[in-house]
């Protein structure tokens, strides 16, 4: 057959072509590289290159012709120009038509004919049942001929291979009805009927045909009548697609979509999906009820006009994620705590990311928002809120609510006649209980105390409790006098107060210090010092008694101590008596991440001072800035000569972290001061790490959120340290940017035995995830701590089971003890 081709198409002159439109490859027969003055096989033919085939003009043609049949299902047939690789032009007829399925181009198929060979050798025309036999022969698609009763004549190799029959099976041995099941024989009976009597030209249906092992295919079928040289009807010529693997992929793709449907529909977040423009085309239920509208409400309608975010007080956002996403094509996350306006007009709490939507050819047509319902966080929030302002053993309020306080106070005009106190009470012998009943009766002992102080105390009175054995009381709106009387009466209350555990009895007293709430410079940390200062000589003159503070009060000079610790300091920062240890960050098989600095004070003979022992001095004498300025400076110079010493990179690893008070993240001076340092060294930048202290006292002007934004523009990371044992640490994360938070040693210490510490773990990393930031587990000292950590989701760990600190075993090239040089460089 293939050779009665092959000569039936170089005497007929013609060539036949197939195009698959999907996967656009272009089928030629050996005809059909003949008339293109090729050898079969030649060159791997595409729409385009065969298009380069024809003259200018006739190429315009051939692509209007593919066009219009693509888009309309047109059939053409144009005479053409072509030009043959051997630069001859010649004369052809091309005609072509489109097969459709649902309403989509599968194929093209045509034959070309080289009009002036075959007028020039005046060839007799074949039959119509020859010619079309002959042409057909090699195409991918079946090609099959029938008569009127259906009996096959003709039947090419592809249908004969794809039902499983040899040629001499089919050809005037069966007809295509024995090969069609009896449930879709009516649709082409009634189809051919049609054709016959000229109802219609051609006829494109899709059916079923029993192969020769008795299984089934399915198969597009396209059918026209062929007519005699009168005109009269004469035989059926169909061409056939097998479409089973199609088909197959349409029913998994619908399946798959099912599930799709299914399984948004029962989920409890919502999911919304627009268009290009942003109008709503897919909401789930979930989606809706979160709106407060139905369903069949929403799509159709611009997002805008049903999702309206707006911020906790109710005020819009300014700017439209959806916009954001559709134009950057990138995922988008709305700021947190963002509120949804709901169709009742209420405030939702959502969490939410937008994804651009894509086609296969990657290009955006649309957007997904997927968003939770964040009311039973929020509210877990608050309560967190409260707990960090507030005490969890006495439920009194704690640190940071006693500084507000205190605060508020300052900021009030001073009176003449009305005057407010700050008492600061250290429980005497604490020690003792603790030491010998144990913690548990320390704890017991100041939940029971903390109650009997408020059973004295006035309701407009403000007591809170500081830390460990230590309280403070603000009594408002009194006199010397009163002051005196209540510093009296509180005494008296706790020296009564007998504490019984486990048989052991012990006799409670407690020492006051009291100095009158006066604005000033430093006026917070001024207050406290003088208060503590009072309570300080109180216990030295033998405790259970109260102490008003008076700068020219002798007796204070037994503060000294603190003043001695002062001096050591600056005497250190002077003559580079500190030095810098490292303890490393690592990943859960004990790989470096990066290094925290820790200061170390050294002692002579007696080696080092830990930071415990002078860091509360320096705190109190607001001396913390200068040592955050020497460790930020020696931390600097560590990264810049890490530049050049490959022994001090692979020390530090990625990152260098450094800690700073909450008085220097206030302080202008240093933030101008090392914000200048980093400018002058870009280089260094993006491996520095700041750490901020949460358990610290911060207000966060704008200033102080300038200076974290300003660091993290020049490429630091800014983590929030000591997380989960602060005052403030929610209000912090919502007004703050962070790369990242660090969980509080304590937390980790008691993550399997005490169930809140757990909680606060539990929310720590939900938090961190939810807002995109790194969480590092501090105080990692057991595989017990790693496990629960690594339940967590967490995946950075700095502890003792993973390094200890120690001195950076690299040299640092330190400037001079006298340190004048410029603010651009290290000074």
């Amino acid at each position: 057959m293939q050779n009665a081709l092959n000569l039936l198409e170089e005497h007929s002159h013609a060539g036949m072509w197939t195009l698959n439109w999907v996967t656009r490859e272009l089928w030629w027969s050996n005809g059909t590289f003949r008339l293109h003055g090729l050898t079969p096989g030649e060159i791997t033919p595409t729409l385009e290159t065969a298009i380069e085939f024809y003259t200018e003009d006739s190429r315009s043609q051939i692509r209007a012709a593919v066009a219009e049949a693509v888009e309309s299902g047109k059939e053409w047939s144009l005479r053409l120009k072509l030009r043959r690789a051997d630069g001859l032009v010649i004369e052809v007829m091309a005609a072509g038509r489109p097969v459709i399925q649902d309403g989509q181009v599968q194929t093209l198929s045509g034959v070309i004919f080289d009009v002036d060979a075959i007028e020039s050798e005046r060839l007799s025309r074949h039959t119509t049942e020859e010619r079309l036999r002959m042409l057909t022969w090699n195409s991918p698609d079946g090609l099959v001929m029938t008569d009127a009763e259906t009996r096959i004549i003709l039947a090419n190799p592809s249908f004969c291979a794809t039902l499983g029959y040899q040629e001499a099976e089919l050809v005037g041995e069966m007809t295509t009805v024995e090969l069609t099941p009896a449930e879709d024989r009516a649709i082409s009976a009634e189809y051919r009927r049609k054709l016959w009597h000229g109802e219609l030209d051609r006829c494109v249906h899709e059916k079923r045909y029993r192969k020769r092992d008795g299984s089934y295919v399915w198969m597009e079928v396209a059918m026209t009548l062929l007519h005699d040289d009168h005109g009269q009807p004469l035989h059926f010529l169909s061409q056939y697609h097998e479409t089973t693997a199609r088909r197959q992929y349409e029913e998994e793709i619908f399946e798959a979509k099912e599930l799709a449907q299914v399984t948004l529909a029962s989920i409890a977040d919502g999911v919304i999906r627009t268009d290009l423009n942003g109008v709503i085309t897919y909401c789930n239920e979930a989606a809706a009820r979160m709106v407060d509208a139905p369903v069949e409400e929403l799509v159709g309608r611009p997002f805008s006009s049903v999702i309206r975010l707006c911020n906790p007080a109710g005020e819009p956002l300014h700017t439209d994620p959806l916009e954001v996403t559709l134009q950057s094509g990138e995922l988008n996350r709305i700021p947190a705590f963002t509120r949804l306006r709901t169709f009742a007009d209420d405030l939702r709490p959502i969490t939410d990311s937008i994804s651009p939507l894509r086609n296969l050819k990657g290009e955006i047509i649309g957007a997904v928002f997927v968003f939770q319902d964040a009311s039973e966080a929020i509210s877990f929030t608050e309560k967190l809120h409260f707990q960090a302002n507030h005490d969890f053993l006495t439920g009194l309020p704690n640190r940071s609510a006693a500084e507000k306080v205190i605060e508020s106070l300052l900021e009030e005009p001073d009176s003449e006649h009305r005057h407010h106190f700050l008492f600061f009470m250290d429980l005497d012998h604490f020690k003792v209980v603790n030491d010998t009943s144990g913690h548990a009766a320390g704890d017991l002992l100041v939940k029971s105390l903390a109650h009997q102080i408020r059973s004295v105390i006035r309701t407009s009175d403000f007591f809170a409790r500081f830390g460990g054995d230590e309280f403070v009381l603000v009594l408002r709106n009194a006199n010397y006098e009163a002051a005196h009387r209540s510093a009296e009466r509180l005494l008296h209350a706790i020296s009564n107060f007998e504490f019984i555990y486990q048989h052991h009895r012990y006799q409670i007293t407690a020492s006051l210090g009291i100095t009158r709430i006066i604005g000033g410079p430093n006026s917070l940390d001024r207050l406290l010092t003088e208060a503590d200062s009072a309570c300080y000589l109180a216990k030295n003159q033998g405790r259970n008694r109260f102490r008003f503070y008076s700068s020219r009060d002798p007796r204070l000079s037994l503060i000294q101590e603190d003043m001695n610790w002062a001096n050591k300091i600056r005497t250190a920062i002077n003559e580079e008596q500190f030095e810098l240890f490292h303890q490393q960050i690592n990943s859960a098989d004990g790989t470096l991440l990066g290094v925290e600095c820790l200061i170390r004070l050294r002692d002579g003979e007696n080696g080092y001072i830990f930071p415990d022992a002078f860091i509360p001095a320096a705190e109190r004498m607001g001396l913390l800035t200068q040592i955050d300025r020497w460790v930020s400076r020696r931390a600097l110079q560590l990264l810049t000569q890490s530049l050049h010493d490959a022994s001090l990179a692979a020390e530090i690893g990625s990152y260098l972290s450094i800690n700073l008070s909450s008085s220097t993240v206030a302080d202008q001076e240093f933030s101008s001061w090392l914000l200048a340092l980093m400018q002058h060294h870009p280089d260094i930048c993006s491996r520095l790490r700041v750490e901020i202290t949460e358990t610290e006292r911060i207000n966060w002007t704008q200033d102080e959120i300038d200076f974290v934004n300003r660091l993290r523009a020049l490429g630091a990371r800014v983590m929030l340290d000591d997380f989960g044992m602060g005052y403030n640490s929610f209000d912090v994360l919502k007004r703050v940017r962070f790369d990242g938070i660090k969980l509080d040693r304590q937390v980790v210490r008691d993550i399997n035995s005490d169930p809140v510490d757990r909680a606060l773990a539990v929310a720590s990393a939900a938090i961190a995830r939810s807002m995109g930031l790194q969480l590092v587990a501090e105080g990692v000292e057991t595989q017990a701590d790693l496990s629960a950590l690594l339940d967590l989701g967490i995946h950075h760990f700095q502890g003792y089971m993973f390094h200890r600190p120690k001195p950076f075993s690299s040299e640092l090239v330190q400037p001079a003890p006298t340190t004048t040089l410029p603010p651009a460089r290290w000074g």
